[in-house]
Order: C-alpha cells, then structure tokens, then sequence
C-alpha cells in the first residue's frame, strides 16, 4: 500500500512537470524540490537511510555529467535540475536506467526536428521523456530487474 502511495505520488509530480514544460517551456524549481524531498521523506519513512548517500552521489554525478550539457544550451536548467532530483527517489541503478531511456526517448522529437530543418533553432521539451522514462522505471519494475540481472549482474 505505501509504495503505491509513493509510486503515485512520485508519477503526479513528474506529470506536473511535464505538463509546465509543456505548456510554459519551463520546470517550476518548487516541482523538482518537491521531487527531490519526496524522495528523502520515502527513504525515511521506510527506515531506508542507509541508501541517502548512494542516491546522493548518484545525484552529484547526474549534476556533473549534465552540467556541460546546460552551459552550451543543450539542456534546459530545470530538466538539470530534474533529472538531479529524480536521482533521490530512485536506487542507482533504476536511475541509470531512467536516465538512458530518457534520452532514448527524447532522441525521437530531436530527430524529428532535425529531420524537418529545425535543428537547434526548436527545443524538446525534455521533461516529457524524463517523466515517461521514470514512469516506466517505477510502473514496470519488473522488466527492468530482468534487464540489471542480463547487464548489469551478469
């Protein structure tokens, strides 16, 4: 009962940010706090503190490795800062997964606008691959225990 809870709420404040994207072109910074604190408040509510510095470092490396990608404009400071939350709600390696099928799914609108002549004059709102990914990480666990079992614990 209290992991669906979680899991619903972690869906409703993804899907909030993907609608602001959306409809505002920005991700509010109180969405993506509230991410991030839900995800601490989970942790604590199953005693689960052992695994806060992990997801934290999970967090700092997310934060590191997109930094770049924010200062030459590639990527909104919102959809940074989202996926940086996100890295609190989700193990390490759920997290990984979110993050590549993230980019796996905001690949297809990228493509279509390059393909169309846009290029970089038009941007993908890329909440909306963030919030599909970590939807299906967190909706499906199943399939993706089955994938970490084949790659990533062989």
């Amino acid at each position: 009962m209290a992991e669906t809870l979680e899991n619903a709420v972690l869906v409703l404040i993804l899907a909030g940010c993907a609608y602001t994207d959306l409809r505002e072109g920005r991700i509010p910074n109180v969405l993506s706090a509230a991410l991030g604190a839900a995800g601490i408040l989970f942790l604590g509510a199953r005693g689960e503190w052992i695994q806060l510095p992990a997801r934290i470092l999970t967090a700092a490396v997310t934060l590191a490795f997109l930094y770049p990608f924010w200062r030459s404009r590639g990527l909104g400071a919102g959809d940074v800062k989202l996926l940086t939350a996100l890295a609190v709600c989700l193990s390490p390696v759920r997290h990984g997964i979110c993050f590549c099928l993230a980019f796996v799914i905001g690949l297809v609108p990228a493509l279509c606008l390059v393909l169309r002549g846009q290029g970089r004059s038009a941007r993908v709102h890329f909440a909306v691959p963030i919030a599909l990914s970590a939807a299906a990480v967190i909706l499906l666990p199943g399939l993706w225990t089955g994938l970490t079992q084949v790659f990533v614990y062989p």
